[in-house]
């Protein structure tokens, strides 16, 4: 794997202290060091080469590997921690195998500075009894847990090891051991926090699986693992200086940019955590009005309050948890067809097996005037002799996607008419039933129509929180919500710059709720518009299991698994092609892949 978070004229340098220069040109704000060190037995003889057929802990006139890992990493970050205070553990050993880890000091109490770390580990290697097998996991779910304490500081969580994870030669090809299985889970786990990982390889390895390792770790919020061969670095024929700040560079550079990526994790937890716990006041960053829940509903349709089922706990379908779905192959869908039966047959031979339709229409007000260009000055919802905007797009998504639906039943609801503003859902039948097909969709659509009094203003939050209701009563079976709008979620003009509005929030809110469910969102936008915030929304919505509104903004095929320096993100494949950031124009000059 290419790095590429920093700027690659950064590469040419020649000490740990224009490392560290580098790394907070590069936006590095503040990081909190955490060692794991491995005290398995391999350690007495993987330095046969590497360090004159030594133990690797073998502690001597000269640092060892480890030592001169910690003494580097601990001068390139010292800058970075406020406090200085630097949690330490060992596994491997006797007494935690593969199975815990044990602190560095007594009572939990963190070493004060990589010089505290050096000198309680020279006291303690004499003492300890080197064991196995190898297995991450353990350290990785301790750093979880002090990040958690830490009210989610920003964490990088340095690995230094002889080996790669323990795997049997019994074991088949294409399966994982039991260690590899708890280390690719905490893995996984970590993504959800501020923290990055960085395993760094002393001895002489053999390290052909670490290399890989990294790349087939399915289901992360973000890229949050590498690993460092310090043992090829640092045998390259350069000065001390060099070797070390060329280490340093190569174990920290996408640090930056994956602590820029986590900034608002944080954030995002502790408002799900407000929520789940059943408040529904706002959170000191989020719009401060009251969210009047009002009772109101069309006499002739049902309506759904959207706090019935927004964030009141947080179930995972077990399909859905990181720690239980197996990796799926993206594959990228053309888009030179012309005739639907074509995207048909690609969406079956991309993967697609079965797919539950669910419909969101948006009834407010500015549907009245969104057509003046694009639909002849008439209003969106006109019903006329030839489809309005609304039918045509119900028609195109109901031809297409019902060959994946078995039951071909479609739950349909209305939102933002003078009925449910904001708050609520309306359903096309009243009694919960389902429309049967996309077109009693239409049939009853024209039916409605003519009965609603439009109004506003727009959120997609109710939709998407009734569309996770369906979701958890069909026992997680996989659903799209297609969302049909003309205009953007709701913004007042006195929204200050960076702030939200009570509806964007909302939205935000739901989003990140879905996309713990096998849950899609589309939002098709009809009418003039504009869109411009709309093509930047999906890119601002944080941490979320999985990217479930939107793909690439350049292909609109391929998810979006890129991130660049200025936060936007498109795909891979188009990542390559481009030179400046397609949604802010901004040069490109750091990216960062994403695993979702």
């Amino acid at each position: 794997r290419t790095n590429f978070a920093i700027h690659e004229s950064l590469l040419i340098i020649f000490g740990i202290s224009q490392v560290t220069v580098a790394l907070r040109d590069a936006g590095l704000e503040t990081s909190n060091l955490i060692l794991g060190i491995d005290f398995t037995k391999s350690n007495e003889w993987t330095g046969k080469h590497s360090f004159t057929g030594r133990n690797l802990h073998a502690i001597g006139t000269r640092p060892n590997p480890y030592q001169q890992a910690i003494s580097i990493i601990g001068r390139t970050l010292a800058a970075f921690d406020e406090d200085n205070l630097i949690p330490c553990f060992g596994f491997g050993d006797v007494s935690t195998h593969d199975d815990s880890v044990f602190s560095f000091l007594p009572n939990q109490r963190y070493c004060n500075g990589f010089e505290e770390v050096l000198e309680r580990y020279r006291e303690i290697v004499p003492n300890l009894k080197l064991a196995g097998p190898t297995s991450f996991a353990p350290i990785i779910d301790a750093s979880v847990d002090i990040v958690e304490r830490s009210n989610w500081q920003y964490h990088v969580l340095v690995i230094i090891a002889d080996g790669q994870v323990t795997r049997s030669s019994d074991i088949p090809a294409g399966r994982l051991s039991r260690q590899e299985q708890a280390t690719v889970n905490s893995i996984v786990a970590a993504s959800r926090f501020p923290l990055s990982i960085i395993l760094i390889g002393v001895g002489d390895g053999p390290w052909d699986t670490m290399q890989h390792f990294d790349d087939n770790i399915p289901d992360r919020a973000f890229d949050n693992f590498q690993f460092v061969n310090f043992t090829k670095i640092m045998s390259e024929n350069n000065n001390v200086g060099k070797k070390e700040a060329a280490f340093a560079l190569s174990a920290l550079m996408e640090i930056p940019l994956q602590y820029k990526f986590t900034k608002n994790i944080s954030t995002v937890e502790k408002k799900e955590e407000h929520l789940s716990m059943g408040n529904t006041e706002s959170m000191d960053d989020m719009d401060d009005r009251p969210c009047d829940v009002n009772t109101h509903q069309q006499p002739s349709f049902q309506a759904q309050s959207s706090m019935d089922t927004h964030h009141r706990h947080d179930p995972r379908p077990s399909d859905m948890d990181p720690r239980n779905r197996n990796k799926h192959q993206q594959q990228r869908i053309d888009d030179n067809y012309s005739s639907l039966d074509q995207v048909i047959s690609a969406l079956r031979d991309a993967g697609l097996e079965s797919s539950n339709l669910i419909l969101g229409i948006d009834f407010t007000k500015s549907n009245e005037w969104t057509g003046k260009y694009s639909f002849n000055r008439r209003s969106l919802h006109a019903i006329g002799s030839t489809p309005n905007p609304y039918e045509q797009a119900i028609s195109i998504i109901g031809r297409t996607l019902s060959p994946f639906d078995e039951d071909n039943l479609i739950p349909c609801f209305g939102f933002g008419d003078a009925s449910t503003h904001d708050k609520f859902v309306f359903r096309f039948f009243a009694e919960n039933r389902y429309c049967h097909g996309f077109e009693e969709v239409l049939f009853r659509y024209r039916e409605i129509v003519p009965h609603l009094k439009l109004s506003g203003p727009t959120s997609f939050a109710p939709v998407i929180d009734a569309a996770i209701d369906i979701v958890e009563k069909s026992s997680g079976q996989y659903h799209v919500l297609v969302i049909i709008a003309d205009g953007q979620v709701t913004r007042n003009p006195d929204t200050p710059p960076g702030r939200v509005s009570h509806q964007e929030q909302a939205t935000i809110n739901s989003i990140v709720a879905a996309s713990h469910y096998p849950l899609s969102i589309i939002l098709v936008g009809v009418g003039d518009g504009p869109w411009d915030a709309m093509h930047q929304f999906d890119d601002n919505i944080p941490y979320r299991a999985f990217d479930n509104f939107q793909v690439c903004p350049i292909c609109l095929t391929n998810p979006k698994d890129m991130a660049f320096g200025c936060g936007h993100l498109t795909c891979k494949e188009c990542s390559i092609t481009v030179s400046t950031c397609p949604i802010c124009r901004e040069p490109i000059t750091t990216r960062l892949r994403l695993y979702s």
